[in-house]
């Protein structure tokens, strides 16, 4: 795979924003210049919007009932989905110290078509991102980040290259499918970030504590994110 920061492409991610999420949805973002959490598509019962799974065991944090988009769901508390997952996503890249631009999918795009919609949001990130308006960013071909299973599911990649997108499947190894928790507990900070594509240990990171096997139990603790749900909290403790 070419470095990123050689700049010979943008690459492209998005995805829906889950809570806590696991190793393969950071190192799929890590392969991507921009990646776009989707807030416009509908909340999933059961998925993984609330909950995440660490040791066996399933971690929930309670939401209000009714069917919405993400962007208008809340958990029982009150608090924003969305906005306390970007906020949870935010701390474990910054732990992982990945570089990749996160951005929402705010430009609320119209389409029943999987394909188009990710074509338009694709298209909307190219045109409207400060970083992508240079000269030199505008001849860049654009290549869209996704799963290998994408094509089974969702994506015509036939519509997609006729749209001037390439397609670059994400191949996370076997070992790695697991918690970043988990991953954490094993390999501590540094061996997890070994795990990553073009990664990069940055030891003289502004905030020494990042490299603390224990700094990510505060990243997701209620005091810095808002009042979580008392099992939400126990289970971060325990970690």
């Amino acid at each position: 795979m070419q470095d990123l920061k050689k700049g010979l492409f943008m690459r492209v991610g998005i995805h829906q924003p889950n809570f806590t999420p696991w190793m393969p949805f950071f190192y799929k973002m890590a392969m991507c210049d921009v990646f776009v959490l989707l807030s416009d598509v509908q909340f999933e019962k059961g998925g993984y919007q609330n909950r995440y799974k660490k040791d066996g065991k399933w971690l929930t944090k309670p939401v209000k009932s009714g069917l919405c988009d993400i962007k208008d769901k809340q958990y029982l508390d009150g608090s924003s989905l969305f906005d306390l997952n970007r906020k949870i996503i935010e701390s474990i890249a910054t732990i992982l110290n990945i570089k990749t631009k996160i951005i929402d999918d705010d430009m609320r795009i119209i389409s029943s078509d999987p394909t188009d919609r990710l074509i338009s949001i694709i298209k909307y990130v190219q045109n409207s991102d400060r970083s992508c308006r240079t000269k030199k960013f505008d001849k860049r071909p654009v290549t869209y980040i996704t799963n290998p299973d994408a094509k089974d599911k969702y994506l015509d990649e036939t519509l997609m290259r006729e749209s001037g997108i390439d397609i670059e499947y994400c191949n996370v190894p076997k070992n790695i499918k697991r918690h970043v928790f988990e991953m954490f507990d094993d390999f501590g900070i540094e061996g997890t970030i070994n795990q990553l594509p073009n990664h990069q240990v940055d030891t003289g990171h502004p905030d020494a504590t990042i490299f603390n096997n224990n700094f990510y139990k505060l990243s997701a603790s209620a005091c810095e994110f808002g009042v979580l749900s008392k099992e939400y909290k126990n289970a971060v403790k325990s970690l």
